[in-house]
């Protein structure tokens, strides 16, 4: 709580789940999805209001209400199937700028899911800029992502990993799943660990 009003956080996540009968190719379960929902639920209990910024999955609802106190988002643009994959997360970044643009007004605090995208890490640097508190949870390292999709293990990816440091540098506060994936992440960009 701030004062006598209720805290506003704006959750943004490329995948949050959702209860009822989803298409299973636009939904995929893991461990992104897991801790988001599970902080999601913590807070709701705890009284706290939350938009949850998602992707949108064509055949569902553009928004949900999970509770009193906690609504999902969904943006993004219809996308057939076979489009998904590649363009999901894109998509979900051009569909969340007009509620980034207004959230200065409606939240007081941002927390970002990081997936493997370069997508969260800019709107972590656009939140950033707007001035509004922000908590970045790291989920995938950026680089890990090309690393697996170019079969490149081991090479250095100085511009990923030049966005990666600056997303970082650009939140306030930075939670690591363990300590160790913490440590190793920030000893790899040079950061205060």
């Amino acid at each position: 709580m701030t004062g006598n009003s209720m805290l506003r956080i704006l959750r943004i996540t490329p995948h949050f789940y959702r209860p009822g009968k989803w298409p299973i190719g636009f939904d995929p379960v893991g461990g992104l999805q897991n801790q988001s929902w599970t902080i999601a639920q913590g807070m709701d209990r705890a009284g706290v209001a939350q938009t949850v910024l998602t992707t949108y999955i064509p055949g569902s609802p553009r928004r949900v209400q999970l509770s009193a106190r906690m609504r999902v988002k969904c943006t993004g643009f219809w996308l057939p199937e076979f489009l998904a994959g590649p363009l999901l997360c894109f998509s979900w970044f051009l569909g969340a700028i007009p509620e980034l643009l207004r959230a200065r007004h409606r939240y007081d605090v941002v927390h970002i899911h990081f997936n493997h995208s370069i997508w969260c890490r800019i709107i972590a640097v656009i939140v950033s800029r707007l001035k509004i508190p922000l908590v970045v949870s790291m989920n995938t390292q950026l680089w890990s992502g090309f690393q697996s999709a170019l079969r490149l293990k081991g090479k250095p990816y100085d511009i990923t990993r030049w966005l990666e440091k600056l997303a970082f540098t650009s939140a306030d506060r930075v939670v690591a799943l363990t300590e160790t994936f913490g440590r190793n992440t920030a000893s790899e960009l040079g950061l205060n660990a």
